[in-house]
C-alpha cells in the first residue's frame, strides 16, 4: 500500500508537472502570436506612413512646379492675353461678335466646294492628275 501510494504520489507530481510544462507552452505560444501581431500592425503602420509621407512630398514637389510656373514668363504671358493685352510691339485687335462665322468677311475668296467623290479623288490621286 505505501508502495501504492508512492507511485500515486509521483504519477501525481508528474501529471502536475506536464500540465505545467503544457501551460507555459500555451503561454508562451500565445505570447508569440501576440507578439507577431503586434509587429505586423507596427509593419503596416510604418509602411502606410511611409507612403504618406512619398505622397506628401511629390504634392509639394507638384507645388513647387507650379508656383514656379506662375513665375514664368509663359504664364504671365497667357494671363496678359486672357486679359486682352498685348506685348510692346504688337497691336491688339478686336474682333467684333457676329452670329455666323461664315458671314465674315476675310478679303479672301473662298474655294468652291468640291463635289467629286472619295473614290474619283483618289482615282485622281493615284493617276498623278492635277485637281484644277
Amino acid at each position: 500500500m505505501i508502495m501504492e501510494d508512492s507511485k500515486q504520489k509521483r504519477l501525481t507530481l508528474t501529471r502536475i508537472i506536464i500540465g505545467a510544462v503544457v501551460l507555459a507552452v500555451l503561454v508562451l505560444l500565445i505570447q508569440t502570436i501576440r507578439t507577431m501581431e503586434q509587429n505586423y500592425k507596427s509593419e503596416t503602420y510604418i509602411r502606410e506612413s511611409r507612403l504618406e509621407n512619398e505622397i506628401q512630398e511629390i504634392e509639394n514637389e507638384n507645388l513647387a512646379l507650379e508656383r514656379e510656373y506662375y513665375k514664368s514668363d509663359e504664364f504671365l504671358e497667357l494671363s496678359a492675353r486672357k486679359a486682352n493685352k498685348a506685348l510692346p510691339g504688337e497691336h491688339l485687335v478686336i474682333l467684333p461678335e457676329t452670329d455666323d462665322s461664315e458671314k465674315v468677311n476675310t478679303g479672301v475668296a473662298a474655294k468652291p466646294k468640291d463635289e467629286r467623290s472619295n473614290l474619283e479623288k483618289w482615282l485622281e490621286f493615284l493617276l498623278g492628275k492635277r485637281a484644277e
